[in-house]
């Protein structure tokens, strides 16, 4: 009998629990842009003291520490940013310690430092796979109190960006195989963690079209017809991903220049493939691969941006019996940006002859966070009501047990203590990569062999340059491939 009062009331919970997610789901504020410094608190107050809440702005950051960090990220004061990142080590603890990995890995690419980059993202592509294989024990704590307790395992796509920013600093090291090594280890790593799912519940980020667009780039450098067949293989499915998962959930089609690069290798290849990538695509202009062994190719990776931030949503309800539930979960938050493009400059020396090219859009990081945090909410809001409800039926027995022990107003005083405690230990992990850019953005230039002085002219929507950025002088060779990254936050 004991068993049955118990079961019904977790049958109580969980119905309330879908009440209060569907009810949650029709206040929804319509999609949008918030401005990251905002008041944007939000509150819907129903029916029973039913209460929806977001958190207020302007956002707060998982650890102090990001305070400082930020503002000298900002200023592309790199040193500065890792230094205080560094002085701040112990504050992220063992369970932070993979973001604390990955934005000290990230910064020392930024600043150029591709050794040290290299060997701090190598540590937490390590950690990255110890934690993903976690225990089950660890794992059960999050259900009894919340989701910081565990330690930070990072999104599917913070995952990815570890093995897409240890090949561009084995590229910037002129270690190409080394670059295809970790480019290559995505599709595994996508594959791993889809293959959690069932069939029709995939995660919707489980295939990457830049890293395969990179990859295609990375076999260009040496164009053996290996290589090139390689190439051919890789531009052909960052199409097909463009096309349909990129376009379709992050509304980002295929760039034109990987259009180029695809026709390029298709014309080498001749035949049939060639008249498929004709076709698909038309009215593109390219370089033959024969013209491109006569140029030098000049290819510039723009981290741009800011990626959104995570806040709390939450959803607090009353009971029939007087007890309290609340369940809380996380949400994106875009941080504004005003540079949305960026064209390069190559100023041959002793003449005033010019070539440029503007960039475009290769990896919608910020619209691939909302969109897969958004695919995973009913995931996300399942463990939660569970949480809640053992929280709830911990708490019912505790005060029944105090009301037997103590009376009326001991089962009472249980109940408001208990209830507190609900409300004050759910917490949404608000936890993220908070260095990582909100968009990576390709340009390439093909210039005949020379000495160049590049420069970067970072524009707004219409079009007015916000800064120029001195990119140095290169020499360059027939037939040589560069690569250049560079980084805007404003």
């Amino acid at each position: 009998m004991c068993f049955m009062r118990r079961f019904q009331s977790l049958l109580l919970l969980v119905v309330t629990g879908i009440w209060i997610f569907v009810a949650g789901c029709m206040t929804m504020p319509t999609a949008g842009r918030t401005p990251a410094g905002a008041k944007q608190q939000k509150t819907t107050q129903g029916a029973k003291g039913y209460k929806e809440e977001l958190t207020k702005g302007p956002h707060k950051f998982f650890l102090p520490v990001y305070d400082q960090v930020v503002p000298l990220i900002d200023t592309r004061d790199y040193t500065g940013a890792l230094g205080v990142l560094q002085e701040g080590e112990e504050k992220f603890g063992k369970k932070n310690r993979l973001l604390y990995l990955m934005e000290s890995g990230l910064i020392t690419l930024y600043d150029r430092d591709y050794a040290l980059c290299r060997d701090t993202l190598a540590e937490a592509e390590v950690l990255d796979e110890e934690l993903y294989t976690k225990s089950v024990t660890r794992q059960a704590t999050t259900f009894i109190i919340n989701d910081l307790v565990a330690p930070y395992r990072g999104e599917d796509y913070e995952s990815v960006m570890v093995n897409l920013f240890l090949a561009l600093a084995y590229l910037q090291e002129g270690n190409v195989e080394g670059a295809l090594v970790e480019a290559r280890k995505v599709d595994k790593k996508l594959e791993a963690i889809n293959s959690e799912h069932p069939e029709d519940k995939k995660n919707v980020y489980k295939e990457d079209a830049f890293v395969r667009w990179l990859m295609g780039m990375l076999y260009e450098i040496d164009p053996t017809s290996i290589n090139l067949n390689d190439a051919f293989v890789s531009y052909r499915k960052a199409l097909d991903i463009y096309e349909n998962d990129y376009l379709n959930n992050y509304k980002t089609g295929p760039p034109a220049l990987l259009k180029q690069n695809y026709l390029s290798i298709a014309e080498w290849v001749g035949g049939d493939d060639f008249d498929e990538a004709k076709g698909r695509c038309e009215e593109v202009e390219f370089l033959s691969q024969t013209d491109k062994k006569q140029m030098s190719t000049l290819t510039f990776i723009h981290f741009n941006g800011r990626s959104p931030v995570k806040i709390e949503r939450s959803i607090t309800s009353p009971l029939p019996d007087g007890h309290i539930i609340k369940v809380a979960f996380p949400k994106y938050q875009d941080r504004p940006f005003t540079i949305v493009d960026s064209e390069i400059c190559a100023t041959e020396a002793d003449s005033e002859d010019k070539l440029s090219a503007r960039s475009q859009l290769g990896e919608p990081i910020a619209q691939i966070a909302h969109t897969n945090l958004e695919n995973r909410k009913t995931r996300i809001m399942a463990k939660a009501i569970a949480r809640a409800a053992i929280k709830y039926a911990g708490t019912k027995l505790l005060a029944r047990e105090a009301e037997k022990r103590f009376g009326f107003f001991g089962g009472l005083v249980a109940k408001v203590l208990g209830s507190a405690f609900v409300v004050m230990s759910e917490k949404a992990d608000l936890r993220f990569w908070q260095s990582l850019p909100g968009e990576i953005r390709v340009a390439q230039l093909h210039v005949p062999p020379g000495t160049y002085s590049l420069e970067a002219r970072c524009l707004n929507v219409s079009g007015v340059s916000v800064e120029n950025l001195d990119l140095g002088t290169v020499t360059t060779e027939p037939g040589e491939n560069r690569f250049f990254t560079f980084t805007t936050t404003k």
